[in-house]
């Protein structure tokens, strides 16, 4: 039988102790530093070890996350941070930051590190280039479709896919939305979701068509798909959830092990409707099968509601002076939490007092007509929902206190006359040999086999449990129970500390050829979109211009100052690309420039690139002028090396690159791509401060959404270059020839100062 795992996450101890009850093979956290969810609780050392030592005592492994991007002055005390999880037995590392990849392969080979989905891992060439790093895993990316994942697994690293829980909007990694509107990189753990915020989709004529969360998804659920999942031969099924409550953790864990039980045996499963029932109320937004299964629009997306849906419950049919009367379609309990949904705004309250019939009561039935104290602003009509199950949340952890997981373990025991007592303990990877005393000749009663399995067999106490036994004995022997119970404590205690401190580490060679090249190039460079651009940067002699569109490139190629630059979701070949923006481009990277795609952070993610052979880096569209000043600095204090460093003055910054297209779910909704809605008009999301940010759709039907404000750092060109930058880039848009005209010639007066 394959072997797949079941990986949940934990934002506490409280909710790593409920993933592993219920049946996890691995588990994901945080410290309290570099971690991609910042405000979930998290582990401190203490507690990092703590947890270390509970799954490892059950075969559970630990995955850390270290999966933002990490400024120059954090990198010693990062480096500081992955000693201390290497010497605290920590099974891998999930990292994003190419600096701190190479860092952890070089130092540490016998690390084992996974990709992060925030690396941004979908297609075949970014895989094959992590394998060559010596990387275990990759975190997919949730876009990639289940045809691809049959294929990707072909490549010989291990897949690892999300399977249920919050879906970016965007592709991980490459969302700049939260950090360039309110200053919370998402990069850095800090998302400030303006994806979950109310827009309005207008054109450029300023029509509307629709109103609502447009960018907010559904929740992924596959677990009616765990079948062919399993089949495309991934390694891990991640559960995505470290901001949820231990209940929540408990609850996913054990209906997706269930899934995944039966998927490892090709049994058919069925849904227990009951408990995913229970998973709703405790957190859903309603449920997709998401980018892998190929859902669009409506199927995709929940534009009314942002948040947690739980379930309805009921619906307000009266408003008394003091009362608010609803009837239930469902069981309702005192403290259970519920929201009234209406069209300006939901509200919601805790279950404090009930009244059936006009008594006070602390649990009605559905169908059953009940009042509320009316402290709430609702209205007739309304939906209610329960949103928090207070007996349901009290229900799941007695669950976990009662049935606790238990491991298996097989016992030998000997005793014959005149030798000391001997008991043999195994867990199918580690053995325990514990001696005892010399038995007794038996006077009257002789112990047999039976009692002596009984007695051997009381580990409740502990996290095992007694599942096969063998037993060799003299006859007429008199054993004493105490004796059998100090020989079991032993045992148990020395495998108890055997199973804590596991490593299963291999070391894994890694060694790059350094093909560090650098060649001219020139100080100003132009990335535009469209032929109109094209031409204005011909005539105004622009040495090297950047164009996504193929065939724009075939047309002007001729030229060779138009160079093909590679989409944020490349699926086609790196032949003629030149400047490249994402990790697929870096299999065969000599002489590729990188975009800010590929995040270049620090000082040892521009190491690392030049060392394989770019012939230049854009430096991160986040990094502040401290941030820029810092990395160079840092840079030629470890290399002598020269080195090319783009620096972007002037554009929109792409904030959000997406498979869902929001023209197509609000007008059309037909769940097919290649509307051409987007070829004849300019569409933009508009937000409640009524900026408006422009899309532009790919061949692809991915959809680029621009920032609504222009960046134009022309003017600092002097002092960048006082830092040791020498190449500039322009990046166009939605702007007219005449626009980009006036630009070009700005900050060509300005390189020449």
């Amino acid at each position: 039988m394959k072997n797949v795992e079941l990986l949940s996450p934990a934002g506490s101890m409280e909710s790593a102790i409920a993933a592993i009850q219920s049946g996890c093979d691995a588990i994901y956290m945080a410290g309290s530093r570099f971690g991609a969810r910042a405000y979930a609780t998290n582990f401190d050392e203490l507690k990092m070890k703590e947890a270390i030592a509970y799954a490892h005592a059950y075969g559970v492994k630990i995955y850390i996350t270290i999966n933002t991007l990490i400024h120059d002055e954090e990198l010693e005390s990062c480096f500081s941070y992955i000693k201390f999880l290497y010497e605290s037995k920590v099974d891998a590392l999930i990292i994003q930051d190419l600096g701190i990849l190479s860092y952890v392969r070089n130092t540490y080979p016998d690390f084992e590190v996974h990709a992060s989905t925030q690396m941004h891992v979908n297609n075949k060439a970014s895989l094959e280039f992590l394998k060559s790093l010596g990387v275990q895993r990759a975190v997919l990316a949730r876009e990639v479709t289940i045809q691809e994942i049959k294929e990707y697994a072909k490549v010989g690293i291990e897949l690892e896919v999300f399977v249920h829980g919050a879906l970016c909007v965007a592709y991980s990694g490459q969302c700049l939305f939260s950090s360039m509107v309110g200053d919370r990189s998402g990069n850095r753990g800090q998302c400030a979701q303006g994806c979950r915020m109310p827009y309005t989709l207008i054109d450029d004529t300023k029509k509307e068509y629709a109103q609502g969360y447009l960018l907010s998804l559904k929740d992924l659920n596959t677990l009616d798909k765990m079948q062919d999942i399993v089949d495309s031969n991934v390694a891990s099924l991640k559960l995505e959830g470290r901001m949820k409550k231990s209940e929540y953790v408990a609850s996913i864990t054990s209906l997706y092990r269930g899934a995944l039980d039966y998927a490892l045996t090709h049994t058919p499963f069925h849904v227990d409707k009951e408990a995913l029932k229970q998973n709703k109320v405790l957190f859903n937004r309603g449920y997709t099968h998401g980018f892998m299964y190929g859902n669009m629009g409506s199927l995709l997306s929940n534009p009314l509601r942002p948040n947690h849906m739980g379930i309805e419950v009921g619906k307000v049919v009266k408003i008394k002076h003091d009362k608010i009367v609803i009837q239930l379609i469902d069981d309702l309990n005192q403290h259970d939490g519920i929201r009234f949904l209406m069209d300006h705004k939901d509200v919601g309250c805790k279950v404090n007092r009930m009244y059936v019939n006009g008594l006070l009561s602390n649990k009605a039935s559905k169908n059953t007509m009940i009042e509320l104290d009316n402290t709430l602003e609702v209205k007739v009509g309304c939906k209610v929902l329960k949103t928090s199950d207070y007996y349901l949340e009290k229900q799941i952890q007695s669950q976990i206190e009662l049935t606790p997981r238990k491991v298996d373990v097989s016992m030998h025991f000997s005793a014959y006359v005149n030798t000391p007592m001997y008991l043999l303990v195994e867990d199918g990877k580690h053995q325990v040999e514990v001696y005892g005393k010399e038995p007794s000749v038996a006077l009257k009663l002789a112990s047999n086999e039976e009692m002596i399995h009984k007695q051997l067999a009381k580990t409740n106490e502990t996290i095992f449990k007694l599942a096969t036994f063998t037993c060799e004995l003299d006859q007429q022997l008199f054993i004493v129970n105490k004796q059998l119970n100090e020989m079991r404590r032993e045992a148990l205690q020395q495998l108890f500390v055997l199973r804590e401190e596991d490593s299963n580490r291999i070391q894994i060679p890694y060694q790059r050829e350094d093909m560090s090249v650098v060649s001219e190039l020139p100080s100003l460079l132009c990335c535009v979109q469209t032929q109109e651009q094209v031409d204005a940067c011909l005539a105004l002699d622009v040495p090297a211009i950047y164009v996504l569109d193929r065939h724009l490139y075939n047309t002007y190629k001729h030229t060779n100052r138009v160079h093909l630059r590679s989409s944020k979701v490349e699926t086609g070949s790196y032949t003629e690309v030149s400047m490249i923006q994402e990790l697929g481009g870096l299999h065969s990277p000599k002489g590729m420039i990188c975009d800010s795609g590929i995040h270049v952070y620090n000082a040892h993610s521009a190491l690392f690139l030049q060392h394989l052979g770019v012939q230049a880096i854009t430096l991160s569209l986040e990094l502040k002028e401290d941030k820029i000043e810092a990395l160079m600095k840092h840079y030629h204090e470890l290399s002598t090396q020269p080195i090319n460093v783009i620096q972007v003055v002037y554009g929109r910054v792409e904030v959000m690159v997406s498979k869902h297209c929001p023209i197509n779910a609000s007008i059309l909704d037909n769940n097919k791509k290649n509307c051409k809605l987007c070829r004849n008009k300019q569409y933009y999301l508009k937000d409640k401060f009524n900026n408006e940010y422009p899309m532009l759709n790919d061949t692809l039907c991915n959809m680029h959404l621009y920032d609504y404000n222009t960046r134009n750092d022309i003017s600092k060109i002097p002092h960048f270059k006082q830092l040791g930058i020498t190449h500039f880039r322009l990046d166009f848009t939605t702007e007219t020839s005449e626009q980009l005209k006036r630009t070009i010639i700005d900050a060509k007066r300005t390189l020449s100062l």
